[in-house]
């Protein structure tokens, strides 16, 4: 009996310490008045957390395993969301289309060039250095 109080305490602790990221990236948000989306820079302090040698990794691990098994789950208040929201989407749905279609293919070109001269830069340096592939 003890390993799952064991596990349901990590998960506790692990899930307590992900709202307090998002809380402390919420008020950063708030405090520094910039506009950039508080879930995304808790990510991001997440990310940079987890990269520090001395930050233990185990604190976070059980509940983030947890999270990642179950994502579907995650996705269900979205659908609600779109069925709630269904006639506003519908009345813009050519601009939502749109913007859909041109980020994606801006993107697919953007990320396409920059390999291609991530490519070039390597072969460059590699030239310079005498090294030939």
């Amino acid at each position: 009996m003890k390993p799952k109080i064991t596990y349901f305490l990590r998960l506790l602790l692990g899930g307590v310490f992900l709202v307090l990221i998002f809380a402390l990236s919420v008020w950063i948000v708030r405090v520094s008045g910039i506009h950039f989306p508080a879930p995304l820079l808790g990510v991001i302090l997440l990310c940079l957390l987890l990269k520090l040698p001395f930050f233990p990794q185990v604190l976070v691990q059980d509940i983030c395993e947890l999270l990642l098994k179950h994502m579907t789950l995650l996705f269900i208040p979205l659908t609600v969301g779109i069925m709630a929201y269904a006639g506003t989407i519908y009345h813009n749905l050519t601009p939502i289309l749109a913007a859909i279609f041109v980020g994606t293919f801006v993107s697919m070109i953007l990320t396409a060039l920059l390999i291609e001269n991530t490519i070039k830069l390597i072969k460059w340096r590699n030239l310079k250095k005498g090294r030939h592939n």
